[in-house]
Protein backbone atom coordinates (compact mmCIF):
# COMPACT_ATOMS: atom_id res chain seq x y z
CA UNK A 1 0.00 0.00 0.00
CA UNK A 2 1.32 3.26 -0.99
CA UNK A 3 0.16 6.44 0.78
CA UNK A 4 1.48 9.88 -1.41
CA UNK A 5 0.96 12.33 1.80
CA UNK A 6 2.08 12.35 4.72
CA UNK A 7 -0.76 10.25 7.02
CA UNK A 8 -1.22 9.18 10.38
CA UNK A 9 -2.41 5.66 10.97
CA UNK A 10 -3.35 4.02 14.42
CA UNK A 11 -2.67 0.44 14.83
CA UNK A 12 -4.18 -1.51 17.64
CA UNK A 13 -2.44 -4.12 18.49
CA UNK A 14 -3.42 -7.22 21.00
CA UNK A 15 -1.05 -10.36 21.64
CA UNK A 16 -1.72 -14.35 23.42
CA UNK A 17 0.31 -12.82 26.82
CA UNK A 18 -2.26 -10.66 27.16
CA UNK A 19 -0.11 -7.44 26.15
CA UNK A 20 -2.40 -4.34 24.06
CA UNK A 21 -0.81 -2.00 22.34
CA UNK A 22 -1.58 1.26 20.48
CA UNK A 23 1.12 2.43 17.36
CA UNK A 24 0.75 5.42 15.85
CA UNK A 25 2.25 4.94 12.72
CA UNK A 26 3.01 7.54 10.47
CA UNK A 27 3.83 7.24 6.76
CA UNK A 28 6.72 9.74 6.53
CA UNK A 29 8.72 7.29 8.46
CA UNK A 30 11.29 9.92 10.21
CA UNK A 31 8.58 10.50 12.12
CA UNK A 32 8.23 7.22 13.94
CA UNK A 33 9.90 6.50 16.82
CA UNK A 34 9.41 4.52 20.05
CA UNK A 35 7.12 7.49 21.52
CA UNK A 36 4.50 6.32 19.02
CA UNK A 37 4.10 2.69 20.78
CA UNK A 38 1.77 2.84 23.91
CA UNK A 39 0.79 0.04 25.95
CA UNK A 40 -2.62 0.14 26.83
CA UNK A 41 -2.77 -2.48 29.83
CA UNK A 42 0.23 -2.75 32.52
CA UNK A 43 2.46 -5.39 30.81
CA UNK A 44 3.57 -6.26 34.49
CA UNK A 45 0.42 -7.49 35.76
CA UNK A 46 -0.48 -9.90 32.75
CA UNK A 47 -1.44 -13.64 34.31
CA UNK A 48 -1.31 -16.60 31.68
CA UNK A 49 -5.39 -16.30 31.23
CA UNK A 50 -5.17 -12.67 30.36
CA UNK A 51 -4.75 -13.76 26.90
CA UNK A 52 -6.17 -12.11 24.04
CA UNK A 53 -7.99 -14.64 22.02
CA UNK A 54 -10.66 -12.19 20.38
CA UNK A 55 -11.11 -8.81 19.21
CA UNK A 56 -13.26 -6.81 16.88
CA UNK A 57 -14.18 -3.22 15.92
CA UNK A 58 -17.85 -2.80 17.69
CA UNK A 59 -18.83 0.58 15.56
CA UNK A 60 -18.94 1.40 12.13
CA UNK A 61 -16.83 4.42 12.99
CA UNK A 62 -14.32 2.85 14.54
CA UNK A 63 -14.00 3.86 17.55
CA UNK A 64 -14.81 1.06 20.22
CA UNK A 65 -12.65 -2.15 19.91
CA UNK A 66 -14.27 -5.08 21.74
CA UNK A 67 -11.65 -7.17 23.50
CA UNK A 68 -12.04 -10.99 24.88
CA UNK A 69 -9.78 -13.01 27.06
CA UNK A 70 -8.64 -16.31 27.71
CA UNK A 71 -9.97 -15.59 31.50
CA UNK A 72 -13.46 -14.86 29.72
CA UNK A 73 -13.61 -11.39 30.83
CA UNK A 74 -15.26 -9.72 27.89
CA UNK A 75 -13.79 -5.11 27.63
CA UNK A 76 -14.29 -2.68 25.13
CA UNK A 77 -12.21 -0.24 24.37
CA UNK A 78 -12.97 3.35 22.81
CA UNK A 79 -10.16 5.05 21.32
CA UNK A 80 -10.93 8.34 22.80
CA UNK A 81 -11.97 7.48 26.58
CA UNK A 82 -9.71 4.23 26.85
CA UNK A 83 -11.35 0.99 28.90
CA UNK A 84 -15.37 1.58 29.79
CA UNK A 85 -16.66 -1.67 30.49
CA UNK A 86 -16.32 -5.18 31.38
CA UNK A 87 -18.39 -8.05 31.26
CA UNK A 88 -17.86 -11.59 31.87
CA UNK A 89 -18.72 -14.74 29.34
CA UNK A 90 -19.61 -17.05 32.56
CA UNK A 91 -22.71 -18.06 30.71
CA UNK A 92 -20.53 -21.22 28.56
CA UNK A 93 -16.65 -23.20 29.40
CA UNK A 94 -13.69 -22.16 27.45
CA UNK A 95 -12.10 -19.48 25.60
CA UNK A 96 -13.88 -16.01 24.22
CA UNK A 97 -13.88 -17.53 20.10
CA UNK A 98 -15.67 -14.40 19.01
CA UNK A 99 -17.41 -10.78 19.63
CA UNK A 100 -19.71 -8.60 18.06
CA UNK A 101 -22.96 -6.30 18.69
CA UNK A 102 -25.98 -7.09 17.20
CA UNK A 103 -27.81 -3.42 17.34
CA UNK A 104 -26.66 -1.95 20.81
CA UNK A 105 -26.12 -5.67 22.34
CA UNK A 106 -23.37 -7.71 23.04
CA UNK A 107 -22.72 -10.71 21.24
CA UNK A 108 -20.08 -13.53 22.27
CA UNK A 109 -19.19 -17.30 21.77
CA UNK A 110 -16.85 -19.40 23.47
CA UNK A 111 -15.01 -22.54 22.40
CA UNK A 112 -17.75 -25.10 23.85
CA UNK A 113 -20.29 -24.13 21.40
CA UNK A 114 -22.50 -20.82 23.33
CA UNK A 115 -23.50 -17.91 21.95
CA UNK A 116 -24.96 -15.39 23.89
CA UNK A 117 -26.64 -12.07 23.06
CA UNK A 118 -27.15 -9.69 26.32
CA UNK A 119 -29.78 -7.31 26.65
CA UNK A 120 -30.44 -5.04 28.93
CA UNK A 121 -33.51 -7.20 30.81
CA UNK A 122 -32.84 -10.60 29.54
CA UNK A 123 -30.01 -12.32 27.40
CA UNK A 124 -30.47 -14.85 24.71
CA UNK A 125 -28.68 -18.01 24.92
CA UNK A 126 -27.57 -20.29 21.55
CA UNK A 127 -26.25 -23.69 22.03
CA UNK A 128 -24.70 -25.05 18.60
CA UNK A 129 -24.09 -28.10 19.70
CA UNK A 130 -20.57 -28.29 19.02
CA UNK A 131 -16.95 -27.43 19.69
CA UNK A 132 -16.74 -23.98 18.22
CA UNK A 133 -13.11 -21.79 16.92
CA UNK A 134 -14.22 -18.52 15.44
CA UNK A 135 -17.50 -16.94 15.67
CA UNK A 136 -18.30 -13.81 13.38
CA UNK A 137 -21.13 -11.51 13.25
CA UNK A 138 -22.15 -10.20 9.92
CA UNK A 139 -21.02 -6.64 9.34
CA UNK A 140 -24.21 -6.12 6.59
CA UNK A 141 -26.91 -7.66 8.26
CA UNK A 142 -26.10 -7.98 12.50
CA UNK A 143 -29.04 -10.17 13.03
CA UNK A 144 -26.58 -12.98 10.89
CA UNK A 145 -23.74 -14.20 12.90
CA UNK A 146 -21.77 -17.52 11.62
CA UNK A 147 -19.67 -20.25 14.02
CA UNK A 148 -16.73 -22.31 12.48
CA UNK A 149 -15.11 -25.57 14.09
Amino acid sequence: MLIPEDKEIDIFVASKIGSFKHIKYHTQTSKNNKKCIENLVEIKSLQKDDAITSMVWSNSEQTELLIGRKNQQIQTYNTIHGFTKTYTADFGTGDIVGLGKYKRRLVAAVTSGIVQIWGKKEHVTVNTGGKLDKMQVCEQDSTLFATGE
